[in-house]
C-alpha cells in the first residue's frame, strides 16, 4: 500500500520505477516531515518537563509546527545537495539551541526567556556558574533536545535527492499550500476558543504572558509573537470581556468545612467577578480563586491578634548573625521559624525589588 503522501503527491517516474530501499524510506518530502517532527518533538519535551503535562493545548504547537516546517523545508531545497545540507543543519541546530535555551532559562528564573530579559543578560552574566550547575543537573534533558541533529547529521546523505525531480515545482507549491492551510486551521482554531478566558485566542491576540502562551499555542509560535511585537509594537487588550462563568460556590454545610480545614479567607469571588469591570481586578480574582489553599495545622493561629513587624535588611547575609555581635537576631533565626528553600530570581534588581516583597 502506498503512502498518503505518495498518493495525493506522487513522486516523478524515474524515482519510482525501481525505487531502492533508501528512496522507499526517505521519499522526497522526508525533509518536511523531519522538521515536522522535530519542532513537535521539542514542544513535547519542553511541555513534559516544565509544565508536567501534556494535555489538548499541544493540539496548537503540532499546528504551528506543519507551518513552521514549510517555512523550514522552503528555505533548504533551493540550492545545492550540499549548501541545502548546511541550510538544513544550521535550521536544526538554531532550534535546537532555542530550545534548550529557554528550557535552561526557564530552570532558573522560573520564566520563560523573552526579547525584554535582554535588559538583565549583563547582571545574569555574573551568575554563569549558577547556569553551568543548572546544566549539568538537567544534562540528560537537554541531550533529548541535541537527537534530532544527531539524526540529520547521521542520515544527511538520505535527505538530498542528487538532482531535481521533474515535477519539483509542483511539490514545492503543494508543501507551500500545506504550511499556509495548516496556519489558517491554527488561527480559526483559536479563534473558537475566543469566548473563553486565557485562551489560545487571548495570549495570540490581546495578552503578552510568555508562559501561558508557551503553554498554550507552544515555545515557537511565542517567540514569534515576541519578535513580532517587539519590532511593531503591542498594546494589550484589556477590555476583553469576560465569558467564563465562575464556579459557583458549594453548600453552606460543605463551605463550613472546607473553611475548617484549610487557609481559606471568606471572600464571595462569583460576587467579585459579577460586579469587575476592571481587567486587571478580574485577572487577579481568576487568580486566587483558582488557587488551591493549604491544609491548617497545629501552628494555625497561634499568632492570632498579635502584631506583626517587618524588617528588611538590604544586602543582608546570615554571617552577620552570632550570640555574641547580634544576640537578638541569633534567637530569632535559632527560636522562630526560618524558611531556608525561599527562591529568589537571581539578578540584582530581580533580587532587591522582589526580596522586599517576599516578606
Amino acid at each position: 500500500m502506498k503512502h498518503v503522501f505518495d498518493i495525493i503527491l506522487p513522486a516523478p517516474k524515474e524515482l519510482t520505477e525501481k525505487p531502492n530501499m533508501t528512496q522507499k524510506i526517505f521519499p522526497w518530502y522526508a525533509l518536511f516531515i523531519f522538521f515536522v517532527i522535530t519542532v513537535s518533538y521539542f514542544e513535547l519535551i519542553y511541555r513534559i518537563f516544565i509544565f508536567r503535562t501534556v494535555d489538548g493545548d499541544y493540539i496548537f504547537s503540532v499546528l504551528f509546527a506543519l507551518s513552521a516546517a514549510a517555512i523550514f523545508f522552503l528555505a533548504s531545497v533551493f540550492a545545492s545537495r550540499i549548501k541545502n545540507g548546511i541550510i538544513t543543519t544550521l535550521i536544526t541546530l538554531a532550534l535546537t539551541v532555542l530550545y534548550s535555551a529557554q528550557f535552561v532559562y526557564f530552570f532558573i528564573f522560573k520564566t520563560p526567556f523573552s526579547l525584554y530579559s535582554l535588559i538583565g543578560v549583563k547582571d545574569a552574566t555574573q551568575f554563569w556558574d549558577v547556569a553551568v550547575s543548572a546544566i549539568l543537573n538537567n544534562g540528560l534533558v537537554i541531550a533529548l533536545f541535541f537527537i534530532p541533529i544527531v539524526f540529520l547529521f547521521l542520515f544527511r546523505k538520505k535527505f538530498f535527492l542528487p538532482q531535481r525531480p521533474k515535477l519539483f515545482w509542483l511539490q514545492i507549491v503543494t508543501i507551500a499550500l500545506i504550511g499556509i492551510i495548516s496556519y489558517e486551521v491554527s488561527i480559526f482554531g483559536m479563534r473558537a476558543t475566543s469566548g473563553k478566558d486565557f485562551s489560545q485566542y487571548t495570549v495570540y491576540y490581546n495578552i503578552a504572558s510568555p508562559e501561558l502562551s508557551m503553554k498554550k499555542i507552544g515555545v515557537l509560535t511565542t517567540m514569534r509573537l515576541d519578535l513580532q511585537r517587539a519590532l511593531f509594537s503591542f498594546e494589550e487588550n484589556s477590555n476583553q470581556k469576560i465569558v467564563e462563568t465562575p464556579t459557583p460556590p458549594p453548600p453552606v454545610a460543605q463551605k463550613k468545612s472546607f473553611l475548617e480545614e484549610n487557609n481559606v479567607m471568606k471572600i464571595d469571588f462569583a460576587e467579585l467577578f459579577k460586579n469587575e469591570q476592571n481587567r486587571t481586578l478580574l485577572d487577579m480574582h481568576a487568580y486566587f480563586a483558582s488557587n488551591i489553599p493549604t491544609k491548617k495545622n497545629s501552628r494555625t493561629g497561634m499568632f492570632k491578634g498579635k502584631n506583626l513587624i517587618v524588617m528588611l535588611a538590604e544586602s543582608f547575609s546570615p554571617y552577620a548573625i552570632s550570640p555574641e555581635l547580634t544576640p537578638t537576631l541569633y534567637k530569632m533565626s535559632t527560636e522562630g521559624f526560618v524558611f531556608n528553600n525561599f527562591y529568589n530570581p537571581i539578578g540584582n534588581n530581580f533580587r532587591r525589588n522582589l526580596g522586599q516583597f517576599s516578606f
